[in-house]
């Protein structure tokens, strides 16, 4: 997958495994919002990037959307 994704071919890592290629993507996505709140918003707390629910929860999300994968992907 890896070296899929440093030849530009994203349907070739998509067919490796396409959730981790999401996960990865929404881990770059999270780590911009970090910086940005890290370099603009360091004053304010109440601005956040992802809403109280999925912060609170996020982790029972992702265990749920990855055993729903592995459950549909095996199963298919």
């Amino acid at each position: 997958m890896g070296q899929d994704l440093l030849h530009g071919d994203i349907v070739g890592a998509w067919n490796h495994n396409g959730l981790l290629l999401i996960f990865i993507i929404l881990l770059g996505i999270r780590l911009i919002g970090w910086c940005v709140e890290w370099l603009v918003l360091r004053r304010e707390n109440s601005a956040r990037w992802v809403p109280y629910f999925i912060s609170r929860h996020g982790l029972w999300i992702g265990f749920v959307i990855a055993l729903g994968w592995v459950l549909v992907r095996n199963l298919v």
